[in-house]
């Protein structure tokens, strides 16, 4: 469940315990989407534990892989309009009703919000909201009061 923030902005989750985050060092070190999956799905298995899993994939055959592994959150890096159009007419085709949530990241700009959105992803992840933030040069001068 996303969290409120300032803004209308939201995070999709509080911290790193909240989702397991398969990124592309995983996915090589495990073999590739689907093995990745499979053996964090057996390690939560062995623990007896349940978590969401969120794969970050980088290209369609990979979001397609991850469509099929039924993952809960596919994060589409770096893909071009057209490529995350086409992720989500493969969503509609695998998994339809799935509830899978895609979410847009890396290299999104003001620019390219919109059609990003209008793409058809569910959420878009825009670093730059925490990372580069312009700093308050702020102070607080303690003044005296005359009289005081």
């Amino acid at each position: 469940m996303p969290l409120p923030t300032s803004g209308g902005g939201t995070s999709h989750r509080l911290d790193l315990s909240a989702m397991v985050l398969l990124k592309e060092n995983h996915l090589a070190a495990s073999g590739g989407v689907t093995a990745a999956i499979d053996a964090v799905r057996a390690g939560m298995a062995a623990e007896g534990r349940e978590t969401l899993i969120d794969v970050e994939v980088e290209t369609v055959a990979e979001a397609v892989e991850a469509l099929r592994a039924r993952v809960p959150w596919i994060m589409l890096d770096d893909m071009t309009i057209a490529e995350i159009r086409q992720v989500v007419r493969a969503r509609e085709e695998i998994a339809p009703g799935a509830g899978v949530v895609l979410a847009a990241s890396g290299g999104v700009t003001p620019e390219r919000l919109r059609p990003i959105a209008e793409a058809g992803v569910d959420m878009v992840s825009i670093g730059a909201l925490a990372h580069s933030a312009p700093a308050l040069d702020l102070s607080m001068l303690l003044t005296g009061t005359p009289g005081a």
